[in-house]
């Protein structure tokens, strides 16, 4: 059997069985993303403190629940930390990653939903990015990202489905930070 193939059915059994915890994949670099930061002219940047949006509980945001399966960053954590490390892996991957940049990165997740109904899946992602450079806020914007797919009634299609969408959701965001014009703009007049 393929090493998917096992792993589905793993999943198949977990869910029969009731409730199943399921440890999200490492982030892993985004192919886009990697080459629009080394064709763009992006300096190097270091990640700082990402956070939850206040009012947003840590056990609330610790994981997301697909039909009978928790979906939870892998090591722990909650969904804010998973996105950082998203970025982080990106921006390593395109070579934009400095610790010592005086230009620093935040976000706060501000939403993170995924269903996977019956007939339709969806799924949102949202976070606001903060760009410093030492204690000045020289960028700050909204940023979101969806996603809508067909769900099937079988659960063993429905939920592997719907983690892969929900975790495409990450790639997305950061993609979606890291080509925004304002973004490039303000990281490089400084």
């Amino acid at each position: 059997m393929k090493p998917a193939s096992l792993a589905l059915v793993a999943l198949m059994g977990l869910a029969a069985a009731g409730c199943a915890n399921v440890a999200m994949p490492a982030p892993q670099p985004s192919l886009p993303t990697i080459r629009a930061l080394r064709d763009g002219d992006l300096p190097a940047l270091k990640v700082a403190d990402f956070s939850l949006a206040p009012g947003m509980s840590q056990s609330s945001y610790s994981s997301v629940t697909i039909r009978s399966v928790v979906l939870s960053p892998p090591g722990g954590g909650d969904l804010a930390a998973y996105l950082q490390h998203t970025l982080e892996a990106d921006l390593r991957a395109g070579g934009k990653l400095d610790d010592k940049s005086a230009l620093g990165v935040s976000g706060i997740l501000t939403k993170s939903d995924v269903s996977s109904a019956i007939g339709t899946g969806s799924g949102s992602l949202a976070a606001k990015f903060s760009l410093r450079k030492a204690d000045k806020v020289v960028f700050e914007k909204d940023f979101s990202v969806s996603d809508q797919w067909d769900s099937s009634f079988i659960g063993a299609e429905a939920i592997p489905d719907a983690m892969n969408h929900y975790t495409a959701l990450y790639d997305k965001l950061v993609q979606k930070l890291l080509t925004d014009t304002d973004f490039e703009a303000a990281a490089k007049t400084q």
